[in-house]
């Protein structure tokens, strides 16, 4: 899987006249690739609702460019911000298809580094595949955050029970709801395990736990 920069596809082809087979060469893409890319009139955008079913059904080509396209969000806020942020979680969150990202994130990075390394190569196509490395790198630390994050939501929980109690949430709500949940728990437990005397309030704030069906969440070192 080649490292695809669709704008210096379309540059070479409308600027300095290349073919297909030229640019081929030039690139080390297939004559598929360089054609769809010509073809194609705007990055893949993302739908405002996605899930991993749909993006493990994507065959290999389709999920590679959807991936490449989206390595930073289209708007700083919006529809397409949304959605970029829900992607990148669906990414992470079910096993397969975090190792499917991972692996293509490899390809990319493999395809970009042997590219930069031939002789010859002109400065604005070096820039630009410097600049696609650095997304792809980007992209590769994002997943990993996003695993060091979900390895702090499910600690001693149970995973299959806390993941389908916050699915409803987007990321970041999750990891507060997870972080209020903790705080609770260990309040509970100051006050349990040191003797102290419960008072109404912390009868009340405990509470919330059963009351919003949260009570999974908490650690099992704190139940």
């Amino acid at each position: 899987m080649a490292a695809i920069d669709t704008e210096e596809i379309r540059r070479l082809h409308e600027a300095e006249n290349l073919s297909v087979n030229a640019i081929s060469k030039r690139l080390g893409l297939s004559k598929a690739t360089v054609r769809r890319a010509l073809s194609d009139e705007a990055p893949v955008t993302l739908p405002e609702q996605i899930s991993a079913p749909q993006l493990l059904a994507l065959p290999d080509e389709d999920f590679a460019q959807l991936l490449r396209d989206n390595l930073l969000p289209r708007e700083e806020e919006g529809p397409q911000r949304r959605a970029w942020q829900e992607f990148w979680h669906v990414l992470n969150a079910d096993d397969d298809l975090s190792d499917r990202a991972y692996d293509t994130l490899e390809d990319f990075l493999d395809q970009t580094e042997r590219a930069l390394a031939q002789e010859g190569l002109e400065e604005r196509e070096q820039k630009r595949l410097q600049k696609f490395e650095l997304n792809l790198n980007m992209g590769w630390d994002r997943m990993e955050r996003s695993e060091r994050e979900q390895r702090e939501l499910y600690r001693g929980s149970d995973k299959e029970a806390v993941r389908d109690r916050l699915t409803p949430y987007n990321a970041p709500a999750k990891r507060t709801i997870a972080a209020l949940v903790r705080a609770i728990a260990e309040h509970r437990a100051t006050v349990v395990d040191g003797g102290e005397p419960k008072r109404e309030t912390d009868e009340r704030l405990w509470s919330v736990l059963e009351d919003l069906n949260l009570s999974m969440l908490v650690p099992k070192n704190l139940k």
